[in-house]
């Protein structure tokens, strides 16, 4: 069995595929489109008379120093330096997804096909955003997910562009490998504590400052671009509602004047959270999650 990378553009992005044949004759019926080019180890075949390249190639040679120079970096050095790696390179695949191994958290980061080996990160712990830890290689069979990963460069639309992959990585690290739903509970949970013992006037007041100025809701708030991340204020007074359908977009100013104006209800509400104050009461809904 041999295997072979096939690469091909579409739509301004290019597309690889790994593919397993009995032998190079096969290449031949695989290619379906005038741009498809196939590839082993790096080396481009031609079809008319395609050979196998002598080993070690100078892909093989770029695994190996990858493996040698990733031990001087930290996690964000080799995600900006990888960069140039994956842009001339024929076979490798991003992975970015973790699992857990002795309590620790392993980020899998690169995968080669041919020695079906993944270089993962292992976390030693990440807390707001500080992270520690080193990398290691391993068999892929030794990863928990390790057929999904086999498996990911024989699927048509396999490969992780450069900018997600990135991504993928930031996010798990800036929420510390935990959920939205875990930052929005420290943030709600910490503004329902402020307001427990006080009065109608005083809940306002602590209400709108602590939703532009405490620390947990700017961090719950900027952890994601998603509109789950956001906390919505409706302000009640004689019989008019005003509606701030993201907080985190209102300056701290325009919410300033509701200190002083007669208020009749304000409710707030996040993903899992809605909190309705009135002059009578506090009232708490939380979803399940």
């Amino acid at each position: 069995m041999i295997k072979i990378i096939e690469k091909h553009d579409f739509k301004g992005r290019t597309f690889k595929k790994l593919y397993k044949v009995n032998s190079l004759e096969e290449l031949k019926n695989l290619k379906i489109r005038d741009d498809m080019r196939f590839y082993y180890k790096g080396v481009e075949l031609d079809l008319n008379n395609p050979v196998l390249p002598a080993e070690p190639t100078t892909q093989d040679k770029r695994w190996n120093d990858l493996k040698n120079k990733m031990t001087n970096m930290n996690i964000f050095e080799f995600i900006e330096n990888i960069h140039v790696v994956f842009e001339i390179n024929e076979y490798f695949f991003r992975l970015d997804e973790h699992h857990r191994v002795n309590g620790k958290d392993c980020i899998e980061m690169v995968l080669d096909a041919y020695t079906e080996e993944a270089i993962v990160y292992v976390v030693d712990s990440c807390y707001n955003g500080v992270i520690n830890g080193n990398f290691k290689v391993v068999p892929v069979r030794e990863l928990e997910n390790a057929e999904e990963i086999l498996h990911r460069p024989e699927r048509r639309r396999n490969e992780l562009e450069y900018k997600d992959w990135k991504n993928n990585i930031y996010n798990m690290i800036a929420h510390d490998f935990r959920s939205n739903n875990f930052y929005e509970s420290i943030a709600m949970e910490g503004l329902i504590k402020e307001l427990e013992k006080k009065d109608f006037k005083a809940r306002i007041n602590k209400t709108i400052d602590y939703l532009k100025l405490n620390n947990d809701v700017i961090k719950y708030a900027a952890l994601s671009f998603l509109q789950e991340n956001s906390i919505s204020v409706e302000l009640s007074t004689n019989g008019k509602t005003e509606y701030f359908s993201d907080v985190n977009k209102i300056p701290y100013r325009e919410l300033i004047i509701y200190k002083n104006i007669p208020i009749d209800k304000i409710k707030i509400h996040s993903l899992n959270y809605d909190i309705v104050i009135t002059k009578e009461n506090m009232e708490i809904n939380k979803n399940s999650y």
